[in-house]
């Protein structure tokens, strides 16, 4: 998804490589993002995602989470690091007050 993200959408493309990449009329010597610069933001992204642990999560705690009605979300790796309480709906937005989940918690063997 973020490989999808990085060539389709100018918004992220700003925020990873700078707006001097995505726009030609800001630079004399215009250098678009090449296939090979994106595949290298994906590989370490994906690298951070497999390394980040419970440590790094609770060193900067998340309070809430907003999100937008009627968009679909994968809260999936959220989810991994916080509880979500039940949201309340405020002008189209669903806002969810979030609880990180303590270490035994996240790594309890399943029931068998």
């Amino acid at each position: 998804m973020f490989a999808t993200l990085l060539k389709e959408e100018n918004l992220y493309r700003r925020a990873i490589f700078g707006l001097h990449r995505v726009n030609a009329k800001l630079t004399q010597g215009f250098q678009p993002i090449s296939p090979e610069e994106i595949e290298a933001q994906v590989q370490s992204y994906s690298n951070y995602i497999q390394s980040f642990s419970g440590e790094q999560a609770s060193r900067w705690p998340l309070a809430h989470l907003v999100v937008r009605d009627g968009t679909s979300y994968d809260l999936s790796t959220l989810d991994r690091w916080y509880v979500r309480e039940t949201g309340e709906w405020i002008s189209g937005y669903l806002i969810y007050d979030l609880q990180l989940r303590v270490e035994k918690e996240r790594y309890r063997p399943a029931a068998r």
